[in-house]
């Protein structure tokens, strides 16, 4: 499997933010569990989605690509990340997005890739899918013998200015 976790880490997760993370580490465990005992090659990403505090410039700070403590924001200049120069967006990293469950680096990645969500901003799941589309493409199954999976973790309903994914 490929799955890419596409994760609500906006404003209003703050209060559910541990429950959050115990959730998404008790499904990649399961994952791991199952690649383990089948001896397969599971992979997942993670994909935080979210605002900035306020329309405009901010509106894709809190939207980034975890690669264990590295954050690449998913447009130039969202300051919530650790690297957001030109250089280091989310696009420009996709084909690392994928970490392998049963490697030791891989699961070490997505354990600080899960301690890494920060809640703020508004709901933009559209965002988040945008680039779960994007890592997807960036690693073609050539093979076609990868089954493509997305799931998302979220407390509510898309913002005001969600209309792409509602389509």
């Amino acid at each position: 499997l490929d799955i890419v976790l596409v994760l609500d880490q906006s404003g209003s997760m703050e209060n559910n933010l541990s429950q959050l993370k115990t959730a998404v580490t008790n499904f990649i465990n399961t994952i791991t569990a199952d690649a383990t005992e089948h001896n397969v090659d599971h992979r997942i990403a993670v994909v935080g989605f979210a605002s900035g505090n306020s329309w405009g410039d901010e509106y894709y700070r809190n939207t980034e690509l975890f690669i264990g403590a590295t954050q690449y924001n998913y447009m130039k200049d969202g300051n919530g990340s650790t690297h957001n120069s030109d250089g280091n967006l989310a696009a420009n990293h996709y084909t690392e997005a994928f970490q392998t469950v049963t490697d030791a680096a891989g699961k070490s990645n997505l354990t600080q890739s899960i301690e890494n969500l920060a809640a703020k901003g508004g709901t933009h799941p559209e965002l988040g899918m945008k680039m779960a589309n994007g890592i997807f493409a960036a690693n073609p199954d050539t093979t076609r013998t990868r089954q493509r999976i997305v799931v998302m973790f979220t407390d509510g309903n898309p913002g005001n200015y969600s209309t792409e994914f509602d389509k």
